[in-house]
Formats: C-alpha cells, structure tokens, sequence
C-alpha cells in the first residue's frame, strides 16, 4: 500500500509457461501500471511497460532485440486520453518514437482523435512523410457516412476512399 495522500496501490504478478511474466499495479487514484517481460533464451528477453500517470496521460516504452533478424530497438509512446472540451466533444492525443539501432531509421508520429456528437475525426502524420485523415459521420441509425485519404510524400502514394 501507498502512504500518505496518494491513496492505495494494488498489484499482481503471474508467472505463465515458456518464460512470460506479466506484472500490473492500480492506483486508487485511477492510475495503471502494466509490464510483460518474455524470456525468449538464456540471453534473449523482450520488455513491454505502460505506465498511466495520470487519469488523462499516458506513457509507455519498449527496448527490444531480435538477434535472428538482426534487429533492435526503442519505442517511446506518449498519449492523452479523451480530454473533454464541451460536454460533447472528446480529443485524443497520442505521439511515438521509434529507433532501429541496427538499421538507424528513426520513426516518429503524431495522431488525433476528435469526437463530436455525430462524426468522428482520426488523424496520423509521420516522420516518413505519411499524412493520413479518417471521417466517420452517423447519419441514421446503422447508417454511416465514411471519407478517408491517405498521402506518403517519399513514395509518392495518395489513396481516397469514400464508404
């Protein structure tokens, strides 16, 4: 347990079969904590880590290495969670980094997901030059109206698709 203001914490770990272990934490205050660890050898673990902060923010980070395919990494993950501007409307924050040591390609993003009454907006950029826009409009019951492009500058690729 927590001392002073912060509450309680309580948590949990299990041990499964073929060298994974999850481990959790929940704050009384709302905030998570979640790891995963997988010994996939004697010299070869992968790692997952989430951690709330607070109710509206999120942060996670992951270092791995794949030694078959000659690949490592880290991934660093920042994301706000459905912050409300008027009573109707939700935003969504959420951005990435991602580092291949072996390859040295640096992957950053930034996305959105905004939440109005009757449509929804998703958006994505990246550092690769990909720009991706996503429309859902309720119409009816059941009946949806959806608009989505995507552009990738470096290859110059753009797709629109109306459903």
């Amino acid at each position: 347990m927590g001392g002073g203001d912060d509450g309680g914490e309580y948590g949990v770990s299990v041990r499964l079969g073929g060298g994974l272990m999850l481990f959790g934490r929940v704050m009384t205050d709302g905030r998570v904590n979640a790891r995963v660890r997988c010994d996939l050898s004697e010299n070869l673990a992968m790692k997952a880590n989430a951690q709330s902060v607070t109710p509206h923010l999120s942060l996670g980070g992951e270092v791995f290495w794949a030694g078959q395919h000659r690949k490592s990494g880290m991934a660093m993950l920042l994301a706000t969670t459905q912050i409300r501007c008027l009573p109707s409307t939700q935003v969504s924050l959420a951005s990435d980094f991602m580092y291949n040591h072996m390859s040295r390609d640096v992957t950053a993003s930034f996305g959105y997901d905004y939440i109005l009454r009757q449509c929804r907006l998703r958006g994505q950029i990246d550092s690769n030059g990909c720009v991706a826009a996503f429309l859902e409009e309720r119409l009816n019951m059941g009946l949806n109206f959806t608009l989505s492009a995507e552009v990738d500058i470096k290859r110059k690729i753009t797709s629109l698709d109306l459903g």
